[in-house]
């Protein structure tokens, strides 16, 4: 019975840091020239407040294109929010987390370079929506389950050990 409940609660803690970017949310692709760029985005629906990855790929008749870098803008209202190179991660996607402050309108600038020459520019906006009004409580509720569990488990072992202590006292004639 309780290794069913500490799988459960592995589970509980592992299934969460299994999102990947590209996996479950959105993407942008469009074509530059030879070049398919395709700019993934988790949340689909981005809210402010809560993280947004971005997955920055290039891709070339079926192929993964070499690139050095992503040079990346994003701007909110008017104003630069976040600007900087991205070096091309060697294995994995070449990735970029952050959390957008304000809902509204993100516009993502895109510029793929190799030996600091542009081989693709794109740009293309992200719609941000308000905070939840009952944020929090998803996470409160996964504590509270986790440590509902944590009890119940330290429970039905604690039970355990006192009846083993008592039947060992039964055997040997101590008493308790």
């Amino acid at each position: 019975m309780w290794h069913a409940l500490l799988v459960l609660v592995v589970m509980m803690s592992c299934v969460p840091t299994l999102v990947s970017a590209h996996g479950d949310g959105a993407s942008f692709e469009t074509i530059v020239g030879d070049y398919l760029v395709d700019i993934g985005y988790e949340p689909e629906l981005p809210t402010s407040g809560e993280r947004l990855v971005l997955d920055f790929s290039l891709r070339e008749q079926d192929a993964e294109a070499p690139f050095d870098r992503v040079w990346v803008r994003i701007e909110q209202y008017g104003k630069t929010v976040l600007a900087g190179g991205i070096g091309h991660a060697p294995i994995g996607p070449t990735t970029l987390t952050m959390t957008p402050a304000r809902e509204g309108e993100l516009k993502v600038y895109a510029r793929y370079e190799q030996s600091q020459k542009t081989l693709a520019e794109v740009s293309f906006p992200i719609a941000v929506a308000p905070a939840s009004e009952n944020e929090g409580v998803m996470p409160w509720m996964y504590d509270a389950l986790l440590a509902a569990a944590a009890a119940f488990g330290g429970f039905v072992l604690g039970r355990r050990t006192v009846r083993s202590v008592e039947k060992d006292s039964k055997v040997y004639g101590k008493g308790v």
